[in-house]
C-alpha cells in the first residue's frame, strides 16, 4: 500500500535508527544497491523532521518507511517488498508477500 505526498528527489528509506533489525536491512540495501538508487536517513533525524510535519510523523511507524521518487510512501513490509522490487529481487519480494 502506497500512500501519496509530494515529489521527491530519490526514494528514501527511514529506518529506525536504534533498531538492529533495521540496521541490518540498511546495510543489506547499501551492499545491493549497486545504482546507489536509494539514499538514507533515521527516523529520529533531521531529515524525517524537516520531511514530514508533526501530525504526518505521529501516523507513521517506528520501523522503516519508504516514500519513492513520485512521494508515495510505503510503510513495513510494504516498504521492504518495495526495495525488493526496486533492487530488481522480484523472487524474494514475492516470497515476503507470503508472509501474514
Amino acid at each position: 500500500m502506497c500512500i501519496w505526498m509530494q515529489t521527491a528527489a530519490k526514494p528514501i528509506v527511514f529506518y529506525d535508527g536504534t533498531c538492529v533489525l533495521c540496521h541490518g536491512f540498511v546495510r543489506w540495501v547499501l551492499a545491493n544497491d549497486q545504482a546507489a538508487v536509494f539514499q538514507f536517513a533515521p527516523l529520529q533525524g533531521e531529515t524525517f523532521t524537516r520531511t514530514f510535519a508533526t501530525d504526518q510523523r505521529q501516523d507513521l511507524p517506528d520501523s522503516v518507511v519508504v516514500r519513492n521518487e513520485a512521494g508515495g510512501l510505503y510503510l513495513r513490509s510494504d516498504a521492504v517488498i518495495y526495495v525488493l522490487r526496486t533492487l530488481g529481487r522480484a523472487k524474494l519480494a514475492r516470497a515476503l508477500q507470503m508472509v501474514p
